[in-house]
């Protein structure tokens, strides 16, 4: 029901949509048991794990990465400012569809950014949802902000980049408890390299404080290098 109430509220091409009537309780009649269900659109194409093995796990390159980040952010703007954040963002819950365009889907945990929630964190009454090697320790104990989204986006970033999970002892150092990605990333540039990592900052305060942030440095990263310009000849008489 939450789903359904939240996916109503949020109009965007990359989020499924909902009617307002596409929500409703069945009663089966030998079972006492109601069943809730939900009708919504669905997205055609593959999720960003499928599309990487069907791709033989070749990671992307910064051109592509710069504009699907781009496109989630747009997406996450939305979300976050109407006061929601999503909890499981990863490969499987991204989906790219035929005219190359991506959605953010299953929104079946998300949360809304109210004093009841915040209430219900101090009091220890919030299910802590966990995907392993994307979602930040802060959620693990019920302590999720909209910053957690970006912690479980950049995780995502560096699976597309590298083809590594999160997890895989070749990237993740278990000591600081952190990712060691930029030098197996094809020709990553250090503005988008340090963003990923801000992104994935163990503390959230670390983090970039909201998506105008991000789409702020996706700008910054995408203006052209300016050329030095060459002296003039001298001309002699």
């Amino acid at each position: 029901k939450r789903e359904a109430e939240v996916l109503q509220i949020l109009d965007h091409p990359g989020i499924p949509k909902v009617e307002k009537d596409d929500y409703f309780v069945y009663f089966p009649r030998d079972n006492p048991q109601s069943l809730h269900c939900l009708v919504m659109e669905k997205i055609e194409g593959m999720d960003l794990y499928e599309y990487m093995k069907g791709k033989q796990f070749r990671p992307i390159k910064e051109k592509l990465a710069v504009r699907w980040l781009k496109e989630i952010i747009d997406i996450l703007q939305l979300v976050h400012n109407n006061n929601f954040f999503h909890r499981d963002i990863k490969p499987p819950n991204i989906m790219l569809r035929a005219n190359g365009q991506l959605a953010l889907i299953d929104f079946g945990a998300v949360r809304e950014t109210t004093k009841t929630y915040y209430f219900a964190q101090q009091q220890g009454n919030v299910t802590g949802l966990i995907s392993v090697g994307y979602t930040p320790s802060e959620q693990m104990t019920g302590q999720a902000i909209p910053q957690s989204d970006f912690f479980a986006l950049g995780r995502t970033f560096v699976f597309l980049l590298t083809v590594k999970e999160p997890t895989d002892p070749k990237i993740f150092d278990s000591f600081y408890n952190e990712l060691r990605w930029k030098t197996i990333a094809l020709d990553i540039s250090p503005k988008f390299g340090d963003l990923i990592d801000r992104m994935m900052a163990r503390l959230p305060r670390n983090r970039p404080a909201d998506t105008r942030q991000i789409l702020q440095c996706l700008v910054e990263i995408e203006r052209p290098t300016p050329q030095p310009s060459l002296p003039l000849p001298r001309i002699h008489k």
